[in-house]
């Protein structure tokens, strides 16, 4: 899946050294891109002007792909299992990158992704709570 970045980071690593690859959690960017930008310039070799605008939402080019705020049991499902465990797979690999001193100079701590909101559910909101409320798929075939 396209948000499952371990997979992507892993692939990258099998064939680049890690010292070659900034990689950078978008979150932070986001918040606050001038600490981003000076490191970033530096490793790719130029100089990286930090008072421009830069955009601050995350979204694919395909405007077809876009959707601003969903909630529904697959959208939180996900959310709660798959993208947890992928991104518990991330971090282990970034943090043991920084901690064996694997990463280009510069490169900032790659820290933790913010949890998405839900526009309908509460923070109590868990998979197995929403996955006990799905229908299994033999309750279809109940006549």
């Amino acid at each position: 899946m396209v948000g499952m970045y371990e997979n992507q980071v892993r692939t990258w690593t099998k064939n680049w050294p890690r010292k070659q690859l900034f990689i950078i959690n978008y979150d932070h960017f986001a918040a606050d891109d001038a600490s981003v930008l000076k490191p970033l310039g530096k490793f790719m070799g130029i100089e990286l002007v930090e008072d421009v605008v830069m955009p601050r939402v995350n979204v694919h080019s395909e405007s077809t792909s876009i959707c601003s705020a969903m909630c529904c049991e697959t959208y939180c499902a996900l959310q709660l299992t798959a993208f947890t465990d992928s991104n518990r797979r991330l971090y282990n690999i970034m943090d043991a990158d920084r901690a064996a001193g694997r990463t280009p100079e510069g490169e900032l701590p790659f820290g933790r992704f913010n949890a998405p909101t839900c526009v309908a559910c509460d923070d109590s909101t868990t998979a197995e709570k929403i996955l006990a409320t799905c229908p299994s798929p033999d309750d279809d075939d109940v006549a």
